[in-house]
């Protein structure tokens, strides 16, 4: 017994160990699932459009490849000046909407979880255009990226939107014969994101 001892205790500690995942073995195998996820093509990175009709803009801060992702929508006054008036966070299968006046929100979970894609049936944006029932047109340019284009037209507004390895560009909305179109003010590829901004405010109201 006292011969096999030695070799019991190597046993366990290696079965011990290879049973415990370091931080970053869990961080690269997350990693990977939301890469699978099929949400964007580009690991991180920043989004910003404007819209001058309605002089306001819409920041997307993206990582973790579109699984976690925050959508800011700024007002302006006409002078140059944004306030944040809404932000959208999405990580994996949560999603947070709130109103930064009222100081209100809601939150929603998929209980299933987030849904995974594949390169045959394309991005998330994709997926869902094509359920929706919108027509995939010839692509086009948005700067110097190659986008799909997808068409649909409902309740008489007809909606565009140019997506680059699922992420928007650029979209448009005809509606009551005037046109509204975004503006591509900046695109950062693989930008690194600061983690804060996707935390979810402390003082807001869930509903």
């Amino acid at each position: 017994m006292k011969k096999l001892l030695p070799t019991l205790v190597t046993l366990f500690l290696l079965v011990s160990c290879g049973g415990t995942k370091t931080p970053e073995e869990t961080r690269k195998e997350q990693l990977n699932k939301d890469k699978d996820a099929y949400i964007y093509g580009i690991e991180s990175g920043v989004v910003e459009l404007e819209y001058d009709q309605t002089d306001s803009k819409e920041i997307t801060y993206f990582d973790r490849w579109g699984a976690r992702r925050a959508i800011y929508t700024m007002q302006g006054d006409g002078e140059g000046n944004y306030t944040n008036e809404k932000i959208e966070i999405h990580i994996g299968a949560d999603s947070y909407t709130v109103d930064m006046k009222t100081k209100k929100g809601r939150k929603l979970s998929n209980p299933f979880g987030q849904f995974s894609g594949s390169e045959s049936s394309g991005y998330q944006e994709s997926r869902q255009q094509r359920l929706a029932g919108a027509e995939k047109l010839a692509d086009e340019k948005v700067g110097d990226k190659t986008c799909e284009v997808w068409d649909i037209t409902m309740f008489e507004v007809s909606t565009r939107i140019y997506l680059y390895k699922g992420i928007t560009l650029q979209n448009q909305i005809i509606m009551d014969g005037e046109t509204f179109k975004s503006k591509l003010l900046r695109f950062e590829e693989n930008a690194k994101v600061e983690a804060a901004k996707f935390d979810v405010p402390k003082d807001v109201v869930f509903q």
